[in-house]
């Protein structure tokens, strides 16, 4: 299976010759996930120089992701085959929400890390339409966030927003667990007369999206230009 172009959308890419499998082994729990290499191949350089080579993934055709789990990984597998993270029916309710909505960070961390950014920008999109329906923000999620991303992660970008605008300061009272003091402080910078003169009327949920289909000179250019975070940071 050839890799998709530039030109080429991802849902375009031809599933009908699925070819040899390999396995994952997944988390503490040691699950064992099966997939197939050419379809994994196409959407991560990184899996296709994992499971092409004369290394240990390569010749055993196994590869352990022992932080990852098997929720999050289903997501991702669901996204792999069907370019969808929602139901076959095409809608997220309230409840779909309030059962994914927490594996979604680690979601885009996964995806970071193995260089899949439409995956990346998908779950974004998702976070989004969770916040809306149902009132559903990974905020449990935030410490790992910021132990497993950049200063500049545009993931972190993503969740103050939401949080700024939708907490109150009962429940920062009641779990204070889950606000780092760098989170804090992004919120902080967020909420400044100066942030939020950028932020209101102004939010899009692309500013969050990270570029697809460039490589790393051209991702370095946007970064330069655009001065690495969102403009309501």
């Amino acid at each position: 299976m050839e890799r998709p172009t530039k030109k080429q959308k991802l849902h375009e890419v031809d599933f009908g010759n699925m070819g040899p499998v390999v396995t994952f082994i997944l988390g503490k729990s040691k699950t064992r996930v099966q997939m197939h290499k050419h379809v994994l191949s196409a959407y991560s350089p990184v899996f296709r120089a994992a499971f092409n080579n004369d290394l240990q993934e390569g010749e055993t055709g196994i590869y352990r992701l022992e932080d990852v789990e098997p929720a999050v990984f289903g997501l991702f597998s669901r996204w792999i085959y069907r370019q969808t993270l929602v139901s076959d029916a095409g809608k997220t309710s309230s409840k779909d929400c309030s059962r994914t909505v927490q594996s979604l960070p680690r979601l885009w961390v996964f995806a970071e890390k193995f260089c899949i950014p439409q995956l990346q920008n998908d779950v974004i999109d998702l976070l989004r339409h969770c916040e809306r329906v149902a009132d559903s923000i990974p905020c449990n999620q935030i410490p790992w966030v910021y132990d497993n991303t950049s200063e500049e992660s545009l993931l972190r970008c993503y969740l103050v927003e939401p949080v700024s605008r939708n907490l109150s300061s009962n429940e920062f009272k009641r779990t204070p667990q889950r606000y780092t003091k760098e989170f804090l402080l992004d919120m902080a910078t967020f909420c400044t007369p100066s942030g939020l003169r950028k932020s209101l009327g102004s939010f899009n949920v692309a500013q969050f999206h990270v570029p697809v289909d460039v490589d790393e000179k051209e991702k370095d250019k946007t970064r330069a230009v655009s001065g690495s975070r969102p403009t309501a940071l």
